[in-house]
């Protein structure tokens, strides 16, 4: 008997129709697999095992809204429950402080989860939506561990602007403020998180030279004392420094620390992932890490031709 696979090119994982003996293997292989189902504790370990082939199987063919290319972890104060981002969603697990176990809650569906923050009293969980281009928040019940969307704010919406791949989240001490790293705005986004929901206050975008660091946005971070943030970016590498205001959360540039300069070296990607973010720029990259970075074939026909990366 021959199979065939036809594959149905629908935005989402792709939809596999096979023949008897295929739909076979794809049962053997899940049952095979770990499964991590509601109520059952799963150790602390396995969640390195969520890259692994077993998880992987699980994830992709059989249960695609949970730990598919997770990205992203949070744990809220007192390490009761434990927030995992994915590229289809942020997943709920409660975790034993005695022992580290974690017991599945729930998952909810969004675009490639990459950044998480949680507030300081568990209230408050704030998830970073990198292809949605948006934040969502979300209140916990502390006796269920369940999440509830409260709210979501998204680019260009209601005045919004700066947040196109949202990659990197920042709170304040004392949790007033959240900083929001729009990846592909090369913009660094402030709103104000005092009442649980997010308010949009302002928003720093890079200058045509890059002189301000805001470029591919990676990863930022407010210091202790709340008087300083720090922003590294990927492309073209740097590291910048802004004076934040800890009453109002208003940042004021300071400097750019840039790959290259003397005695400075390690903070640029390889030049063929910058290649593929530079064709890239104005349009979603398929994956933002250079072992995945070509385009698919059915990649939309309204979107710049991109390099492959191998």
């Amino acid at each position: 008997m021959s199979k065939r696979f036809i594959f149905y090119r629908t935005g989402k994982p792709t939809r596999i129709l096979a023949s008897a003996a295929a739909a076979l293997l794809l049962a053997l292989l899940a049952a095979a697999a770990p499964q991590v189902q509601a109520g059952t504790p799963v150790p602390a370990a396995a969640l390195d095992a969520a890259d692994s082939a077993n998880y992987r199987v699980a994830a992709t063919l059989i249960d695609p809204d949970r730990l598919f290319d997770a990205k992203a972890l949070a744990i809220s104060q007192g390490g009761l429950d434990l927030y995992v981002g994915s590229a289809n969603g942020l997943i709920v697990f409660s975790r034993d402080t005695a022992t580290g176990d974690l017991h599945f809650i729930e998952s909810h569906a969004l675009g490639d989860v990459r950044a998480l923050a949680v507030s300081p009293d568990s209230g408050r969980v704030y998830a970073a939506a990198y292809w949605d281009n948006s934040i969502s928040v979300y209140a916990r019940d502390p006796a269920t561990h369940t999440l509830t969307q409260i709210q979501i704010v998204k680019d260009g919406s209601g005045g919004v602007t700066g947040l196109v791949g949202p990659g990197a989240l920042a709170m304040s001490p004392g949790g007033t403020f959240i900083h929001v790293a729009g990846e592909w705005a090369d913009a660094l986004v402030q709103c104000n998180v005092a009442t649980g929901l997010l308010t949009f206050l302002d928003v720093q975008s890079d200058d045509a030279l890059g002189t301000r660091g805001l470029a591919a946005i990676g990863a930022t971070i407010v210091a202790p004392d709340g008087g300083q943030l720090y922003v590294a970016s990927t492309s073209p590498g740097t590291l910048s420094t802004w004076q934040r205001d800890p009453a109002t959360g208003m940042l004021t540039f300071v400097a750019t620390i840039r790959d290259g300069a003397p005695g400075i070296a390690g903070l640029r990607l390889p030049t063929v992932w910058n290649a593929c973010r530079d064709a890239a720029v104005g349009g979603r990259s398929w994956n933002d890490r250079p072992r995945r970075c070509a385009a698919p074939s059915n990649w939309s026909t309204a979107s710049p031709a991109r390099p492959r990366c191998g």
